[in-house]
């Protein structure tokens, strides 16, 4: 269906000066602030990417949660 495409903004997620979000999610410069879903995309267009950002979500709440010892 031509013009139905899943919102996405790009907030680029990696390493790099450029990239305001680590591989942690978390926003550079700011304490306890996380970003994921739709946001970490490269592009938009991607036909239902519900189950990559639900994958960004649990990967984020692994991270989240404290390790047992």
């Amino acid at each position: 269906m031509p013009g139905i495409v899943h919102e996405a903004s790009l907030i680029p997620l990696g390493k790099g000066n450029k990239c305001p979000v680590d591989e942690n999610y978390k926003v550079k410069g700011v304490s306890n602030v996380y970003v994921t879903g739709a946001a970490l995309f490269p592009t938009s267009g991607s036909w239902n990417p519900t189950m990559t950002m639900c994958g960004f979500a649990q990967d984020l709440a692994i991270k989240l949660t404290p390790k047992a010892n």
